[in-house]
């Protein structure tokens, strides 16, 4: 089962690491922003939320569609331990996953429509 969460965390650690390190700086950006050009919330930081509630969609449509697919391999291999432990594997990782971009999709659309109402 190790085998499909070592390349999928991997992933997920570059993408936190770079979230993290990313996430002060937007923070500040946004709010001297907000306080001293209001005007531009909707006109530079609307469309990027807009773009990153799309990819939010399409992640949790990709996450969705690989723990279907781990689901069949399951069924379909059962028998072989290390096939099944990837498809096992693969479905925790997804599942994970997708709530993880499920939580940070709701908040996005809670800030989204903030940006809207301005």
């Amino acid at each position: 089962m190790s085998y499909v969460f070592l390349p999928l965390a991997t992933v997920l650690l570059v993408i936190c690491i770079s979230i993290l390190i990313r996430t002060p700086g937007d923070q500040i950006r946004v709010t001297n922003t907000y306080e001293i050009e209001p005007h531009i919330m909707t006109s530079e930081e609307m469309p990027r939320m807009i773009k990153v509630m799309k990819n939010f969609s399409l992640l949790k449509t990709v996450e969705v569609s690989l723990f279907v697919a781990g689901l069949i391999l399951a069924f379909l291999f059962w028998p072989k331990d290390v096939i099944r432990g990837v498809a096992l594997g693969l479905m925790i990782q997804c599942t994970l996953l997708y709530l993880f971009d499920h939580v940070a999709s709701a908040r996005g659309s809670v800030y989204l429509s903030f940006l809207k109402a301005l």
